[in-house]
């Protein structure tokens, strides 16, 4: 019995990368780097995450902007310090709310 294997070839995704893409996360990481300076984060904390994108990530959490917008995505311990974190921090939105975890919008233009 002959058999033989043939090697298949990867998928093809529409990963192009256009340049007003390319001007938006530029634009993002303007307005994050103006954020950490006003917040006084340190410069190391501005990264990018897996899709490419610029956050400023934290102990807590990170900072992303969508260009019209902050977005603070934050990670507790427990549901009571998520509750805590949500009445001391009620300037921001609650955009999503889970039990332990959440993502809050900063409602001002950057």
């Amino acid at each position: 019995m002959n058999t033989t294997t043939t090697r298949r070839k990867p998928a093809k995704t529409n990963n192009i990368r256009r340049r007003s893409d390319l001007d938006d996360k530029a634009a993002d990481r303007t307005k994050l780097a103006a954020f950490a300076a006003t917040i006084g984060a340190a410069r190391t904390s501005m990264k990018r995450d897996a899709c490419g994108d610029w956050t400023l990530t934290g102990l807590a959490g990170h900072l992303s902007t969508d260009g019209a917008a902050l977005y603070a995505s934050l990670a507790c311990t427990s549901a009571r310090a998520w509750t805590n974190a949500k009445r001391n921090l009620s300037f921001l939105t609650i955009h999503q709310d889970g039990d332990c975890e959440g993502i809050m919008k900063l409602a001002r233009p950057l």
